[in-house]
């Protein structure tokens, strides 16, 4: 159907509804980060309003899209060292944004960083403190993770889907958190464009040195007679 017919608010209704009745989560995958905050913004707040239903939403973002609170305060702390003169001005904006961000994460900021510079800073995995972190309670990504836990909506793009689709395959887990809360209920909107998301998250990539390597290790192998070293 063309733009503009409603076919968002007919989707949510009876997510919403359904959620209500259930209290079970509901997640909301799109392409485009225009329709996400179409939804965040404008259509899940009228319903709210309009159906009297005190129902809760949240917009999930990947983790790289989130500051860290204390790298950024680290990477001031080596600054001269670390970055030239207009990254360290870049890192002063973003420092002082994030005292009075509410979001914390990289379309709230108001300039864009260089790549090496938001690197620095970055909410990663790799490097988080999780609770011994000082900045925990603040911290902006751990507490998008408690709005969608909380959540009734949840909107993702499908990059997220797939990734926490790939998690959920790797580790047989279905039923608990992985990179989102639980689900059951999925709505697919903008779903022509699944198939590159789903490749990327679930496909296997092969390279042309990929493939020199293990038939080197194949002619390896089956010149001395052992093959089970492949395994």
């Amino acid at each position: 159907a063309g733009t503009g017919t409603g076919k968002s608010v007919a989707y949510l209704v009876p997510a919403i509804r359904w959620s209500a009745l259930n209290r079970e989560r509901t997640v909301v995958s799109t392409n485009t980060i225009n329709l996400q905050e179409q939804l965040v913004g404008k259509d899940l707040p009228f319903l709210r309003r309009a159906l009297g239903a005190p129902f809760r939403f949240a917009l999930v973002k990947g983790r790289h899209n989130y500051i860290s609170i204390r790298r950024a305060r680290l990477a001031a702390e080596t600054a001269p060292a670390l970055f030239e003169t207009a990254q360290q001005t870049e890192l002063s904006t973003i420092l002082e944004w994030t005292r009075t961000t509410k979001d914390g994460s990289l379309q709230d900021l108001p300039i864009e960083p260089s790549a090496e510079l938001w690197d620095e800073v970055v909410s990663d995995a790799d490097v988080c403190l999780r609770a011994r972190c000082p900045h925990f309670e603040q911290c902006f990504y751990q507490r998008a993770r408690r709005d969608a836990t909380a959540a009734d909506v949840l909107v993702v793009n499908h990059h997220l889907l797939f990734s926490d689709i790939a998690v959920r395959r790797s580790q047989g887990n279905y039923t608990g958190p992985a990179v989102l809360p639980p689900y059951r209920r999925v709505i697919l909107d903008e779903a022509h464009n699944l198939e590159d998301a789903a490749t990327t998250h679930l496909g296997a990539n092969i390279t042309r040195r990929g493939l020199l390597r293990i038939v080197g290790r194949l002619e390896r192998a089956y010149s001395s007679g052992d093959l089970d070293g492949l395994k």
